[in-house]
């Protein structure tokens, strides 16, 4: 085998049955001596070429540092899920939305009352709801843009409640869409999908069945608050 180098960028060639010093290319070419056809040959162009004072005559190669591959591209996501990753994301933001803009409450002391449901709601509202457990007879809050008053035991039992469920309802009812989003097989399908529109089948079945368990849980609580009040 014989090697011959391209002087402007290091790239080598090398055929078996060719002899040193011969040189098939000619002009801008000079021929590898032997003893370095296996370090040129294996890391062309990537080397370090020496040349005599006549600037043909190769009296050292020494292989260079190679460069890091380019990484392969990240293949593009396929269109359905891109599709799924947005409507999840968006019904998401809509079920945390609903929840803070919280619900309205039948309060036992007669009169229909609006509450917000925020991170900051649902603290004072746990405060006072646990201050009445403890043994107050009452509690200051204030409805939604309304002035503060003070609320009966009673009322604040029922603002919980009433809104600890509705919390629970738009949990579930998010966790069953997003299931019925992940079932669905194509982009314009899942872009069809709105939060609040009704559930279907077993996605139906399932948000009734959590529901009814977590209203009897909710139910047992509070008759057994409302005991304790009553003694």
């Amino acid at each position: 085998m014989s090697a011959i180098l391209k002087k402007d960028n290091n790239h080598v060639q090398a055929q078996s049955h060719r002899a040193y010093p011969e040189n098939w290319e000619g002009d801008g070419w000079v021929a590898v001596p032997p003893e370095f056809e296996a370090i040129a040959v294996a890391n062309s162009p990537y080397i370090d070429v020496t040349y005599a004072d006549d600037d043909e005559t190769i009296i050292n190669i020494e292989a260079t540092e190679m460069p890091d591959p380019d990484p392969e591209p990240e293949p593009e996501p396929e269109p359905v899920e891109v599709a799924r990753a947005a409507k999840i994301a968006e019904i998401s933001a809509a079920c945390n939305a609903a929840i803070d803009a919280g619900t309205s409450v039948d309060l036992p002391s007669g009169t229909r009352e609006s509450f917000t449901y925020t991170v900051a709601d649902q603290a004072n509202i746990s405060e006072m709801f646990t201050a009445c457990l403890a043994g107050a007879t009452g509690y200051i809050y204030h409805e939604n843009n309304g002035p503060c008053k003070n609320y009966p035991a009673a009322d604040v039992v029922a603002i919980y409640g009433t809104l600890s469920m509705y919390k629970t309802g738009q949990l579930t009812y998010h966790n069953q869409l997003r299931q019925f989003v992940n079932s669905l097989t194509t982009a314009e399908d899942i872009q069809t999908v709105t939060y609040g529109q009704p559930l279907i089948g077993e996605y139906l079945s399932q948000y009734n069945a959590l529901m009814a368990e977590a209203q009897t849980q909710m139910d047992a609580v509070l008759a057994k608050i409302s005991q304790g009040m009553s003694v």
